[in-house]
Order: structure tokens, then sequence, then C-alpha cells
């Protein structure tokens, strides 16, 4: 049978971590499974998880710093609008509490180290075995998903016979003969190389006169923040980003404070922060020296009486 005629999976992936949810969205995509990411460092809500009709919600529970109280309350209320099943990607620290999943009312739970290392294996109970009637040898992943069987999760089996991928065609590569070249005609062409390298080393940097555009909203519970520095005075903003642009370059932010007031405020980026590592709470970004005056200073020290600011490195 052709992927077609397969039964689609549906799986929706929730962490603050961009880069993780790409490494993840690639090894579990495949030719029955549709893979979504949902990034939660800005936010998250039901409607946001329940957008792609997901049958399976692998998530993060520490997810846009959200409570155990309000996770539970946002999983339960996607139950209610999509019936998902919701699988926990729990750091080291979470994979100690073995009572997180009842509290938060997950169907099972799984160490990101063992879904990164062996994906599919770990998931093998929620997606069901590529053979209906057939049970796979169970893999010490598997042990880690709560003793959820495939028939009591999705029933995700395929329901009209075994998936066959289709015969895969060996292509011999194009025999190209070789170009001769004189060496006077090697030597123009190397002439003409330098001298497209003599151009662009020529060019000013346009990383200091171009600002990257960026929009950025503060609450009390964003990976965002006001910057002060090492005497507490208001000196920018700390912007969480899994790509950080370079020292030294030049950004225009547009903040949106929790009471809908934006002020866009031109800023030049001082350092940068690298992410610890998954499962830790300090995640990366980078501060910018940005200078708030007036209504936009105001609006910042109004934040400041309900989220401390973040202190800056020492240079």
């Amino acid at each position: 049978m052709s992927a077609t005629g397969a039964t689609k999976i549906y799986l929706t992936l929730v962490d603050d971590d961009v880069a993780l949810l790409d490494l993840l969205a690639q090894l579990l995509a495949g030719p029955d499974r549709v893979v979504d990411t949902l990034p939660a460092a800005d936010g998250l809500s039901p409607e946001l998880i329940a957008l792609s009709q997901p049958k399976l919600v692998l998530v993060n529970p520490r997810a846009a710093g959200l409570s155990v109280e309000a996770m539970a309350s946002v999983l339960g209320t996607v139950r209610e609008m999509v019936g998902a099943r919701f699988i926990l990607m729990l750091s080291e620290a979470d994979a100690k509490d073995q009572t997180l999943a009842a509290k938060l009312g997950a169907d099972g739970a799984i160490p990101v180290r063992v879904l990164l290392r062996e994906p599919l294996e770990a998931l093998l109970p929620e997606l069901g075995p590529s053979t209906p009637g057939v049970a796979a040898e169970a893999s010490p992943a598997q042990a880690m998903v709560g003793g959820l069987s495939a028939d009591a999760i999705l029933s995700l089996e395929l329901d009209d016979g075994p998936f066959t991928p289709p015969p895969v065609e060996t292509v011999k590569p194009a025999v190209v003969a070789p170009v001769k070249q004189t060496r006077a005609q090697a030597g123009a062409a190397l002439q003409a190389l330098a001298a497209l390298i003599d151009e662009e080393l020529s060019r000013p940097d346009e990383r200091s006169t171009t600002p990257t555009r960026l929009e950025v909203g503060l609450d009390t519970l964003s990976e965002h923040n006001l910057l002060v520095d090492d005497a507490g005075a208001l000196s920018g903003l700390f912007i969480g980003s899994a790509f950080p642009p370079q020292v030294g370059s030049a950004v225009s932010v547009a903040v949106t404070f929790p009471w809908r007031e934006t002020f866009v405020l031109p800023g030049v980026v001082a350092f940068v922060r690298h992410d610890a590592g998954f499962g830790k709470r300090r995640r990366s970004g980078f501060g910018a020296t940005v200078k708030f005056e007036g209504a936009a200073r105001k609006a910042a020290e109004r934040f400041l009486t309900l989220r401390p600011a973040t202190t800056a490195p020492k240079a």
C-alpha cells in the first residue's frame, strides 16, 4: 500500500526550547506521522495546542513558566477540545518526581534524554506497532512511558494493512567529462575570484547601520525582561532568543507591556547568553542597551513593581 493509505498520526511538541523542538520534529516525523511544534516561551494556551487537532501531545511540564496547577488546567481543556493524549517530556530533575504525570492529568512521561536517544522506541506504545496484531519487543524506553499499551492509548494502529514503503530506485550518477582549462584561463578565473573577494571586503559593515527589528512582549512569566546594571539602574532589555545576534549589532525593539502599551526603542547588543542545556531554566538570549525616556521610562518603572529586573553580567 502507499503512504497515503495509512492513517495519519498528528503529534504536537510543546517546549520553550526551539532547537529541541526542531530536533525532535526531525526525529519523529515519518510517512504516517505529522509533527507540529509549538514554542511556548512567549505564552501558552489551550487554543494554540488544539489548533492542529493533535492525537498525541508531547509537552514540557515547565513550558511557558506555568505552575503545575496552570499546566493541568491547560492540558485538561485541550483534552476536552480535541481528545488528545499527553506525554510529559521530563528534565533530569522532573524525572525524579513519579507523581508529576498524575498531578497534571497526563497519560505518561518520558525523560528528554531517553526521547532523544530512541524517540520512536520510547513512543511505541502511543504510536502503535507498524503491523497490527504483531507486538514488538519492549525496549528500556517503553518502561518509562507509564505502562501504557498501544490499545489503551490512541489506538493508532493502521486500520487497512501494514504500510509498505515504495521500492528504492537505484540511480547511477551521470558521468561528467572533465573540463580542460588552459593555464591562462585558470589565471583569469583566479583574478576574477580575487576581485570579487576584494569587493566584498571593501563594503562597509551593514550590521551597525541596519538594525534588526524585534517585537518583545513583557509579562511576569516571559523569558524577556527589563535589564539593570550592577547599581540597579535601568539599562535595557534581556531578550530570549535561540539565535541571538552578535555583540555590537544594532536592534530596534518594539516593547509591549502587559497593559498593551507599546514603545519602539533603538538599542545595541551588549552581551550574549547561551543556553545552559536541557532541563535548565536559564535560556539563551542577549542583552541590549536601550534608553527608556519619557513615557517609556514610566512604563518600565511601573513594570518593575510587578517583576524584578534581570541583572546584566559584569563587563
